[in-house]
C-alpha cells in the first residue's frame, strides 16, 4: 500500500539553484521547566 502524504512545488529564480530536503530531523525547541524557571532546550 502506498500512501501520498505530500505534494510539494519547488520555485526558484531563473539561473539560480534550488535544492530540496526530504525526510530528515528537525530540532524542535521545548520549554522545560525547573524549581519554577522555564529553560528552553
Amino acid at each position: 500500500m502506498l500512501r501520498m502524504l505530500s505534494e510539494p512545488t519547488l520555485v526558484t529564480l531563473s539561473g539560480r539553484p534550488a535544492t530540496f530536503i526530504a525526510g530528515g530531523e528537525f530540532a524542535v525547541p521545548t520549554t522545560v521547566g525547573v524549581n519554577g524557571v522555564g529553560a528552553v532546550t
